[in-house]
């Protein structure tokens, strides 16, 4: 049976979009477009009302030559249960983890909820908020608007530690990608088994900046009854789910510019949250034999 059996699991804002792209282009990798941030591990609103035929189906003409099944959420490494979901979906699986440095991911998670509309506090307020907004019944709040709390990386990886061997586990680091994306996807090609000839072209996805058009925004991601009716009674008429996801990302790289967003944030508040992670780190640099001190650092927010 063609089922995904490797899993890009996070974190957020740390490239995985790019990533999932570059080895969807791979001959031994079948990566849907629909499959990338479906959080089907983690919604009931997947793997319960839609069930498991809804995610096979997107795998269903991958082919033996197509060794890896590839699919990607960011939410699974921050959700227990998705990583006990995938255990008992497929015990054989491989992972891929990105991380990167968990207050610079804070402030980009922010400025991504900002630009999407489903933040409104400032960054002060939002911190503020965030314990309540983790006891959160919301997943868009729990998952997307909490950015402390994503932070905490060695948590996460040794509550994964419970349900799958660490040889399954690949972890990789943001400013690696970003320095040296052709070394770093042939450590993954490594991992996978898989050719290391092929390189893909290093398109950066899901890039960060400005908003272009705020008409086009809110049609793709507002609550409006035009993206209502286009998502469900027009586009499954006239194109595939993977069309309409390739469509989509498409549009919204498109609709952003290379202009940073015009928000400015106290760096006496970055050093005080930085401080946070500093024990997390030490026990992040033990898992993964990795010299990250540079992390403890108040980070330059770029």
């Amino acid at each position: 049976m063609n089922k995904p059996n490797t899993f890009l699991i996070g974190v957020q804002k740390a490239a995985t979009t790019s990533v999932y792209n570059w080895l969807s282009k791979h001959p031994q990798v079948c990566a849907p477009i629909a499959m990338k941030d479906i959080a089907f591990f983690t919604r009931p609103m997947y793997y319960r009302d839609k069930g498991y035929d809804y995610l096979l189906k997107h795998y269903q003409n991958c082919g033996d030559i197509k060794k890896v099944k590839l699919q990607c959420s960011v939410h699974y490494i921050f959700f227990e249960e998705s990583i006990k979901r995938i255990k008992d979906f497929n015990p054989e699986s491989k992972f891929i983890l990105i991380l990167r440095q968990p207050m610079q991911r804070a402030v980009s998670s922010y400025l991504y909820a900002r630009r999407f509309g489903e933040e409104n506090l400032n960054f002060k307020e939002a911190l503020e908020n965030e314990q309540s907004r983790m006891e959160s019944e919301d997943f868009v709040t729990k998952s997307g608007c909490t950015y402390i709390n994503h932070g905490f990386y060695a948590r996460q990886i040794k509550i994964f530690l419970k349900y799958f061997d660490k040889s399954s586990l690949k972890i990789l680091f943001y400013e690696d990608i970003k320095n040296d994306s052709k070394k770093t996807i042939k450590d993954i090609y490594n991992f996978l088994s898989i050719d290391q000839g092929f390189i893909p072209e290093f398109k950066k996805h899901n890039k960060s900046g400005k908003v272009k058009s705020k008409f086009i925004q809110n049609l793709l991601f507002g609550d409006n009854a035009l993206k209502k009716y286009l998502v469900n009674q027009v586009l499954p008429k006239i194109i595939s789910n993977e069309t309409k996801a390739k469509l989509r990302w498409k549009i919204i790289n498109m609709n952003v510019s290379n202009k940073k967003e015009d928000i400015d944030i106290d760096k006496t508040l970055i050093k005080k949250y930085n401080l946070l992670f500093h024990d997390d780190i030490n026990e992040l640099e033990k898992i993964t034999n990795r010299d990250l001190s540079s992390w403890k650092n108040t980070p330059d927010i770029v």
